[in-house]
């Protein structure tokens, strides 16, 4: 799971400034947990999450995406195979807010 620090920004949590989803309330979430397989490319209007890609493994039916964040932060999404990444490109991916996993600053599980 790809576990990012994440900033309460009002009422959403942000990832360096970009709305991730809305908090709940009363929680005050420091981390985001997001499944590879939970992760979709999408165009830059609806992405969440913009990374580098640092390597790819192509494993037939799906391939594996290894990102880098602007914030140095390394994240891993499972990719349709068919998808014409290489090192270097810059893409962008969204998620299910319902999938996501949230923690406080001491780990403990919000949701």
């Amino acid at each position: 799971m790809n576990i990012i620090d994440v900033q309460k920004s009002g009422d959403n949590i942000t990832l360096n400034g970009t709305p991730l989803m809305v908090a709940p309330k009363g929680a005050e979430v420091a981390k985001c947990g997001i499944r590879p397989e939970h992760m979709q490319m999408t165009t830059k209007a609806k992405a969440k999450i913009t990374g580098t890609v640092r390597h790819t493994e192509h494993l037939g039916e799906y391939a594996i995406g290894y990102l880098e964040l602007d914030n140095g932060v390394s994240v891993t999404a499972k990719l349709e195979d068919d998808a014409a990444i290489k090192n270097g490109d810059v893409i962008h991916l969204t998620f299910d807010e319902d999938r996501a996993h949230l923690f406080d600053a001491a780990g403990q599980v919000i949701r």
